[in-house]
Parts: C-alpha cells; sequence; structure tokens
C-alpha cells in the first residue's frame, strides 16, 4: 500500500509538471478544435504507452530476483529455510494489474484536472 501511494503521488506530481509546460501545446490544440475530452484521451493513452514497458520491465526483474533468491535460498541456506520459496502466484498478478489500473486511473484523473485549468484566452495571448 505504501509502495501504491508513492507511486501515485510521483504521478501526479509528474503529470501536473508534464500538462503545465505542455499548456501552450494544449491550447492550439483546442483553437484546432480537440474538445478538452479528446485531449484527456490523447494524453491518457499517451501515459499509458509511454508506462506500459516500464511495468514490464519491473515485473521481469521482480522474477529475476525471485529467481536468484530462489538459487540462493537453494545454495546457501538450511533445509528448514529451503521451504521459504519465492514465487509469482496468480494473486500477486491480479494484485499488480490491479494497482496498475488505480495509477492509470489517477492519472486520467489529474489530466482532466490539469486540462480543465488551461485558461485558453490566457495561453494564446501568452504565445504573442
Amino acid at each position: 500500500m505504501l509502495l501504491l501511494a508513492i507511486v501515485i503521488i510521483m504521478m501526479v506530481l509528474m503529470i501536473g509538471n508534464d500538462i503545465r509546460s505542455r499548456k501552450k501545446e494544449m491550447s492550439m490544440y483546442m483553437v484546432q478544435g480537440y474538445t478538452r475530452k479528446e485531449l484527456i484521451r490523447i494524453l491518457g493513452m499517451e501515459y499509458a504507452i509511454r508506462f506500459t514497458p516500464i511495468m514490464i520491465y519491473a515485473s521481469i526483474a521482480a522474477a529475476v530476483v525471485m529467481l536468484f533468491e530462489n538459487w540462493v535460498l537453494r545454495t546457501f541456506t538450511a533445509r528448514e529455510v529451503q521451504l521459504l520459496q519465492m514465487n509469482l502466484s496468480v494473486s500477486s498478478i491480479v494484485t499488480g494489474v490491479v494497482i496498475i489500473v488505480i495509477v492509470l486511473i489517477t492519472a486520467v484523473h489529474n489530466i482532466s484536472q490539469q486540462i480543465r485549468e488551461i485558461n485558453l484566452l490566457k495561453e494564446i495571448r501568452s504565445e504573442g
């Protein structure tokens, strides 16, 4: 739960900074006829595509670490400790998927808030 909270906080901060730095770009899309809802969908998919490889790499790294831990337990410990085998169960995978979904929902919510805060007239005037 602590890890989930940290990931959500980092995601909110990162998306907030990214959207704030791209306000002029978002304003130009709105001037060209994109709706706020379409921008939210576009940015949501952009972040989902950005974070999918990261999640895959994290899963592969976790599996490799578990294999290494199992090898160390089998090789260097007493029989009693060897009973502690690490594995990826279905519930672990489901939990990971649920965490990813929660993080993406939080990201889309944050994106929608940031898009709603864009003042189109102010951004176009500042473009000069």
